[in-house]
């Protein structure tokens, strides 16, 4: 998997100045991020710079997307890329919103988080423990086959042995038959 994709990620949608945050919006462009595929320039020398800047492009092509300035702001994002130096990384970021209005004084500002979370497809245990997995279920299947083939072959064996031994005791009873009727004609 060469490329970067958004596992899950949610909105903040009470952030706005007004209190009329659309959730709507926030929920279409999750149904829209969710699965999408993207390319990241990943900094192994910066790495925060490199995850914040993942969340401003989603911010900045979300308000693109739905035309609209400063609207949308990520509360959580999870990625799976093989683009990272280790296997997990995860930061939380607070980004300050100041609404400014009109000039009646300051309004009460607003502090939210933001998580970021890249797990490296390449590097992460799940992936491994699954190829195990999977291994040792076809190691078993195989091994099935193998008990169902001897199990045949055992029975086939069986009905081999049972039809000589009754063929065996189909001739001694008739040599102790002969036998018999011989005592017999001496006597």
């Amino acid at each position: 998997m060469a490329s970067t994709v958004i596992s899950s990620i949610s909105f903040h949608w009470n952030h706005h100045v007004n209190g009329e945050g659309k959730l709507h919006l926030e929920k279409e462009l999750k149904h829209y991020w969710e699965g999408n595929c993207i390319d990241i320039d990943f900094d192994k020398s910066k790495p925060d710079i490199s995850l914040e800047n993942i969340i401003k492009f989603i911010e900045n092509t979300s308000n693109i997307l739905a035309s609209k300035i400063d609207y949308f702001l990520v509360k959580e994002v999870h990625l799976t890329s093989n683009k990272t130096h280790k296997k997990l990384l995860q930061k939380t970021f607070k980004k300050v919103i100041t609404p400014d209005i009109g000039g009646h004084g300051k309004a009460a500002s607003k502090t939210f988080k933001q998580e970021i979370k890249i797990i490296n497809s390449d590097k992460c245990r799940t992936l491994k423990k699954e190829q195990f997995l999977r291994h040792q279920h076809d190691k078993i299947h195989s091994l099935k086959s193998d008990v169902n083939a001897s199990s045949m072959e055992l029975e086939n064996q069986k009905a081999a042995f049972q039809k000589e031994l009754d063929d065996w005791f189909i001739r001694e009873k008739y040599k102790w038959e002969i036998i018999r009727l011989q005592s017999k004609s001496d006597d």
